[in-house]
């Protein structure tokens, strides 16, 4: 149900810590993510990893006056996220055939940090900046994962009264 919020749309777990494809003869680096979703209507899927709240959105030094860069946490777990889906995609002929899902270009869906570590209006600033122009990896912080479901047992609630 958390994931189904966060993303938006109707997905469930189709698999924890799924292997989505990669590895080579002897049987080693193989890729691991920590939830493969399933969407509920289409057999199309989503790819979610899941890092701590305490990892950093941000590197706390300046790159240029009032511009912080993205964190080497933030920005390596971006790109494990890219790999996954460009792995799962050349596996999808074996995938596919198996399972009962599609690989029609995954959604990447990454949680870490909290936005409460962005203390000054230029921290937002160069998050958000960066944020919004990921186009094929949403990032969804620890702390909007707990306001996204306050807000649906609000919802729910008010329904129910």
């Amino acid at each position: 149900m958390v994931l189904t919020v966060i993303t938006g749309l109707p997905y469930s777990v189709f698999q924890e810590k799924a292997y989505i494809g990669g590895k080579d003869v002897s049987n080693k680096h193989g890729e691991i993510t920590d939830f493969l979703l399933k969407h509920a209507i289409v057999p199309n899927t989503a790819i979610v990893e899941i890092k701590t709240p305490s990892t950093p959105l941000l590197n706390p030094k300046e790159y240029r006056a009032g511009v912080f860069p993205a964190s080497k946490d933030l920005t390596g777990a971006i790109v494990q996220i890219l790999t996954q889906r460009s792995i799962f995609a050349q596996s999808a002929s074996i995938i596919q055939g198996r399972e009962n899902i599609n690989i029609y270009n995954p959604q990447g869906v990454l949680i870490l940090g909290q936005l409460t570590e962005l203390d000054t209006e230029e921290k937002i600033r160069s998050f958000e900046l960066f944020r919004t122009s990921q186009k094929d990896v949403k990032i969804v912080t620890y702390d909007e994962c707990l306001v996204l479901l306050k807000m649906v047992i609000d919802t729910l609630s008010d329904k129910n009264t």
